[in-house]
């Protein structure tokens, strides 16, 4: 169960659905039964199989662990195959209840059955498989569930940097969406090292070719460097569960508490945080 394949693909899409998984789940063992017994299996466990459980299958060889959101594309197939495979278990359970009368079946589809029973069934499935309070609260989730980057970003458009201000953003993917643009991705070294590519001799994130800085030494030179202008640093509100202590390690943690950053913003999820180092004077500037 813990080996390769792994299993937590097929854990993992059940977070978005758990009656369509049991759905499935029966209407492929249904299938598997009829196929012992050298009938056809209908044609919604071809789809399950080929559209959800083999594409699993492989992710499940490739990681052993992932995120919801990695699923996601067989989810269609899913949903898909949960209504017809109910369809066919309603048809067959109403075929069997009406024996001693039967009815016609017309293209696989039973006719002489209510059509308020056929409506009431097929409005109980949406409500199962959808769960409308889990809906409501995906559309309207608020920030106790989700990061405020587009309320950070704002903040930081609002103060209108200059040519020479530095933003530096520990979501660099967001921000960069929001803002345009990010001068460095904050972020720990080890952690960002799978999500970085060599270009012109510079490692740079694969997805915004933002160069790297991984640690509070990085960042400390940062704010010694001459002719640079104000610096933004946008944290994030994600990966809070350790207090976002993984993703600022090598001393980077210690840095954003040191003197010269300054608490600016504080985001409406509460965890999304923006420091401030101020530009250095045109005195210590000259100094330099």
């Amino acid at each position: 169960m813990l080996g390769w394949p792994s299993v937590w693909p097929f854990i993992s899409i059940a977070d978005y659905s758990g009656v369509a998984i049991l759905a499935v789940a029966g209407s492929l063992a249904c299938g598997l039964w009829l196929l012992a017994h050298r009938r056809p299996a209908p044609d919604h466990v071809l789809l399950l199989v080929l559209g959800v459980w083999v594409p699993l299958l492989m992710i499940g060889f490739m990681k052993w662990n992932i995120p919801s959101r990695y699923a996601a594309a067989q989810i269609m197939p899913l949903l898909v195959a949960a209504f017809a495979a109910m369809q066919w278990a309603a048809g067959a359970w109403a075929l069997r209840l009406l024996r001693p009368s039967p009815s016609v079946t017309i293209g696989g589809t039973l006719t002489g059955v209510a059509p308020a029973w056929i409506t009431g069934a097929a409005v109980l499935a949406c409500l199962l498989v959808a769960n409308p309070i889990h809906v409501a609260a995906a559309v309207e989730s608020g920030y106790a569930h989700h990061p405020d980057h587009k309320g950070a970003a704002e903040f930081v458009a609002g103060l209108h940097p200059g040519p020479q201000d530095i933003i530096v953003a520990e979501d660099v993917l967001q921000q960069t969406y929001y803002l345009g643009h990010v001068d460095y991705w904050l972020v720990n070294k080890q952690v960002a090292a799978p999500f970085m590519h060599s270009v012109n001799g510079r490692w740079l994130d694969f997805y915004t070719d933002t160069p790297l800085i991984g640690s509070g030494v990085e960042l400390e030179r940062l704010v010694e460097k001459q002719s640079r202008g104000a610096i933004y640093v946008i944290g994030s509100g994600e990966n809070q569960e350790d207090g976002r202590s993984l993703m600022r390690a090598f001393g980077i943690s210690e840095a954003l508490r040191s003197p010269p950053f300054r608490l600016v913003f504080r985001g409406r999820d509460g965890s999304t945080l923006v420091w401030k180092v101020d530009a250095p004077s045109p005195t210590v500037a000259r100094g330099r």
